[in-house]
This record gives structure tokens, C-alpha cells and sequence, in this order.
């Protein structure tokens, strides 16, 4: 019999079977494919038997853990930069962006009202 191995959630997780709630954000998962959470980006090693079973770099471990978040929160590709940045927390109901802890407004636009006063 395989040995079970620990990793601790990065997010809330839903529960897979039975389908009633969801793990919470921190709560350890003791099962012989916990590595295969890490490698995907939803959790991080809890033991040292899961992560020298992950095989990864940090430099790895983190990227995986940015594109899992991107793809939980279902980032549009065109604004990877914008959410990396912090400019965008994710997206209202109506599509339009949650401001991010850099969020900044956009600049009034003041080359249109100097055009309109010169050609009048």
C-alpha cells in the first residue's frame, strides 16, 4: 500500500464526492496523490515526503500557483498583466473589472476637449 503524503490548501476547495460544501482555504489533505495538488498550483507541501515527491523548483511551484489562481477566478488571458499587477481582482457581474489593490482611474482624456475648443 502507497504511503499517504500531506499538502494544505492554497484556496477553499469544492469536495468532490459527496458534493456538500468545500474544503477551506489552509486544511490539509492527507492522500498518496497530495503531490499532484501542489504540482498543480491549488496547494503547497505540508511534509517533507510530498515535497520531494512534487520534484519541482520554487521558481516552478510559484509560477503554477499564479496560473491556478488566474485560472480559478477565470482571467481572460488579455488581462494576465493587469491581474499580476494588481491592477484587477477578477470581474463584476457585468464583466467589468474589480479593482485591484493598485487599481488606478484613468485619466480624463483631455486631448478631445482641446481639440473640440480649437476647432470651434
Amino acid at each position: 500500500m502507497a504511503c499517504a503524503m500531506k499538502c494544505r490548501l492554497l484556496h477553499p476547495t469544492p469536495k468532490a464526492w459527496p458534493a456538500r460544501g468545500e474544503f477551506p482555504a489552509g486544511h490539509i489533505i492527507d492522500h498518496r496523490q497530495a503531490p499532484i495538488l501542489v504540482q498543480m498550483g491549488a496547494a503547497e507541501s505540508a511534509d517533507e515526503e510530498c515535497a520531494q515527491a512534487v520534484n519541482r523548483t520554487p521558481e516552478q511551484l510559484a509560477a503554477a500557483q499564479r496560473a491556478y489562481t488566474r485560472v480559478r477566478l477565470g482571467i481572460h488571458p488579455h488581462d494576465f498583466e493587469a491581474f499580476d499587477e494588481g491592477r484587477m481582482a477578477g470581474y463584476n457581474q457585468d464583466g467589468s473589472w474589480k479593482p485591484g489593490p493598485n487599481y488606478e482611474e484613468p485619466a480624463e482624456d483631455n486631448a478631445e476637449e482641446e481639440s473640440e475648443e480649437e476647432s470651434e
